[in-house]
C-alpha cells in the first residue's frame, strides 16, 4: 500500500467498511509509518467534532430566497453587460482604432506587392517585343521605350588610347625565359 491508497481508505477504515485483508494491510501500513497514526487520529477527532455540533435551523423559504437572489444577481450582471456594449470584445473606441489599423495594413500591403510578370506602369509592351537581341546575331524588334538611354562610357574609348609598350626583357626574367 502506498500513501495515496492509504489516504483513500482512511474513511472506510474509520467507518469499519474494509474487509479483513484490506484492514490488515491498512494496519500494517499504520505500524510501518509513525506519522500516519497522527493523521488517522486527526481525522477521527474532526469527525467527532462535526458530530457534536448543533444543527443550524433555516427557514422554509431559504431555498426560494436563495434562488431569487441568484436570479437578481444574474439580471444585474446582464444589464451591466448591455450598458458596456462591445464589438468582438472591444469597446467602440478600440474597435474603431483596430479597424483603421487593419484598413491601413491592407492598403500598405496592396501598394507594396508588385507582380513581377507585369510591366511597370507607363512601360507596357507586348510579348512580341524583345528587349535583348537574338544571340544568333539577329537584331529582332527592340523597343527603345523599354531600354534606358545610356551615355557613352569611358571604357568604350580605352581601345582607342595608344598605350606605350615597354620592353622589359632585360629587366624581368620569367620562368620560360631561361
Amino acid at each position: 500500500m502506498d500513501r495515496y491508497q492509504f489516504e483513500d481508505t482512511v474513511s472506510a477504515y474509520l467507518d469499519n467498511e474494509l474487509n479483513l485483508s484490506q484492514r490488515k494491510e491498512f494496519e500494517d501500513y499504520l505500524a510501518a509509518n509513525a506519522d500516519t497514526k497522527d493523521f488517522v487520529a486527526d481525522i477521527k477527532n474532526t469527525i467527532e467534532a462535526l458530530g457534536k455540533m448543533s444543527k443550524i435551523q433555516i427557514s422554509s423559504a431559504f431555498m426560494t430566497n436563495l434562488y431569487s437572489a441568484i436570479d437578481q444577481n444574474k439580471s444585474r450582471a446582464f444589464q451591466k453587460r448591455e450598458k458596456n456594449k462591445t464589438i468582438f470584445g472591444f469597446t467602440p473606441l478600440y474597435a474603431g482604432f483596430l479597424s483603421v489599423l487593419i484598413i491601413a495594413f491592407i492598403g500598405i500591403g496592396l501598394n507594396t506587392i508588385t507582380n513581377y510578370g507585369d510591366a511597370a506602369p507607363g512601360m507596357e509592351y507586348s510579348k512580341q517585343d524583345e528587349i535583348f537581341p537574338d544571340p544568333k546575331g539577329n537584331s529582332g524588334n527592340i523597343n527603345p521605350d523599354v531600354l534606358a538611354i545610356t551615355e557613352s562610357d569611358t571604357t568604350d574609348s580605352l581601345t582607342e588610347i595608344h598605350q606605350k609598350k615597354y620592353n622589359l626583357q632585360d629587366r624581368i626574367q620569367l620562368v620560360k625565359d631561361r
